[in-house]
Order: structure tokens, then C-alpha cells, then sequence
């Protein structure tokens, strides 16, 4: 996806979202092949907040995202093939 893309796809979530916190659980890891045709991203953060949707009643979240995202480099640059996410609430 372009920035473009991606801008438009996370507008309307943010606009309604208003975060209290954002940080990560674990160190990120990020790493590529040894041959540099893949690479691959693990992430762990917690987020709290209040999101506001279309019933217009804010409601309060804190939960905890965990996703791994692999890519793979091919004539037009990285492109993401695996995109694999879970979140659970925040203390279990």
C-alpha cells in the first residue's frame, strides 16, 4: 500500500480515537534474510484509550496488540506478503 493508502485506511480511526497510552511491551524486532529477500517485523505494544464510533458514546479501551509482518523484496521494492496480528485486554 502507498502512504497514501494507508493515510486514508487510519483517518477515520484516529480521528474518532484519542490514545492515553502507546508503548511497547517488548523491544521490537526487526530483521532481514542473509541473502536480503526477506525481512520481518515483531511487535508488541500496549494501547489505552477512548474511541468514540458511530454511536457517538465514547468508549474505553487498553489491550494489548501483538503482530508479525513479513515481507519479501522482489523488482518493485518490499512488499508485504504475511500479516499476522491478536490483541487480548491489557493484564491478562
Amino acid at each position: 500500500m502507498s502512504a497514501a493508502d494507508v493515510r486514508a485506511m487510519l483517518e477515520p480511526y484516529l480521528a474518532e480515537t484519542e490514545f492515553s497510552h502507546y508503548e511497547d511491551v517488548a523491544e521490537p524486532i526487526v530483521g532481514v534474510s542473509d541473502d536480503g529477500s526477506t525481512a520481518w517485523s515483531i511487535v508488541q505494544v500496549r494501547v489505552a484509550g477512548t474511541r468514540t464510533g458511530d454511536d457517538r458514546v465514547p468508549h474505553t479501551f487498553d489491550t494489548v496488540w501483538a503482530w508479525l509482518t513479513l515481507y519479501r523484496r522482489d523488482g518493485e521494492g518490499w512488499q508485504k506478503f504475511v500479516d499476522v496480528s491478536t490483541h487480548r485486554p491489557f493484564g491478562q
